[in-house]
């Protein structure tokens, strides 16, 4: 499965998937996850499901992705607490522009997913809106402060 890549806001989004579906897979991602992504849409798609994935790349993973500030835990980056941020980016211009631009169903299931603090981020955002019917955090920084 091959992605086509969608400027949404100011982020060139990687969007995977087909339009007509009954998933829709949201994942903020780094740099570092980009090589893996062909292959981890792939172990996806062996589902009977059908879905539409967007890859939501992260600049400044610590900023964006925290739910507030705290200062450095390893080396020497604090982190910004900008997660509220990176939220309303999703409702408000990530989710209606793919609303707008594939024919998704009324109802179909959005579900938030993310590795790291992309995890953390996934499971604070699942308790700020119910608008997810589901989250997927793997390995997440649960050991965050606070």
């Amino acid at each position: 499965m091959t992605a086509q890549t969608m400027q949404i806001g100011n982020k060139p989004c990687r969007i995977y998937g087909e339009p007509h579906a009954e998933y829709l897979l949201l994942q903020m991602t780094g740099e570092h996850e980009l090589q893996s992504m062909e292959s981890e849409v792939t172990a996806i798609a062996q589902s009977a499901h059908h879905f539409l994935f967007a890859a939501i790349p992260v600049e400044s993973w610590n900023d964006a992705l925290s739910p507030w500030k705290s200062p450095a835990v390893w080396g020497k980056q604090g982190f910004g607490g900008n997660a509220a941020d990176t939220l309303r980016f999703l409702t408000e211009q990530v989710i209606p522009t793919l609303e707008q631009q594939y024919p998704l169903p009324e109802n179909v299931k959005i579900i938030l997913g993310g590795y790291s603090l992309a995890g953390l981020f996934a499971l604070w955002a699942s308790t700020q809106t119910d608008l997810f019917y589901g989250v997927a955090a793997a390995s997440p920084s649960v050991w965050f402060p606070g």
